[in-house]
Formats: C-alpha cells, structure tokens, sequence
C-alpha cells in the first residue's frame, strides 16, 4: 500500500472518440471510475471484494473546460 496514492492518467483509446476525435461526454465517467479504482487499490489493497461490498457513488458533476482529442494526455 501507498502512503500517498500517485495520479491516475487515463489512456485515450480510439474507442473513445467520435467520427471527429473528440472524447464522448459519456467517457469521462469511464475516466473517473478507473481512477478510483486505481486510488482504491493504492488506499485500501487488493483484498477488497468488489462484487460483494462495491463502492456506491451517489453524483457525478463535470465541467468539460475543453475537448479532449486522441492521442491528448488528460490533465
């Protein structure tokens, strides 16, 4: 386990952008629960039984600042 968790930085797949390359809105969802999975594992461990305990998240709110294309590194 890390005493401090290290940033998360998603890949930008091709699968994740539209006909103009443009990340879907939908996928910066997919974004955020890879990265508290990632902060998790560094927090808690790998024993954390996800299919029987989980982790509900109650809202999401996002101000999208500027189109994220493929190929961009998220910041």
């Amino acid at each position: 386990m890390t005493k401090t968790p290290q940033p998360y930085t998603p890949e930008v797949r091709f699968s994740d952008v539209d006909a103009y390359g443009i990340v879907h809105n939908a996928v910066y969802l997919v974004y955020l629960e890879e990265a508290r999975i990632h902060w998790w594992r560094q927090v808690v461990g790998q024993a954390w039984n996800w299919h029987e305990v989980g982790v509900l998240v109650a809202h999401h709110d996002i101000d999208y600042l500027r189109p994220l294309k493929f190929g961009d590194a998220p910041s």
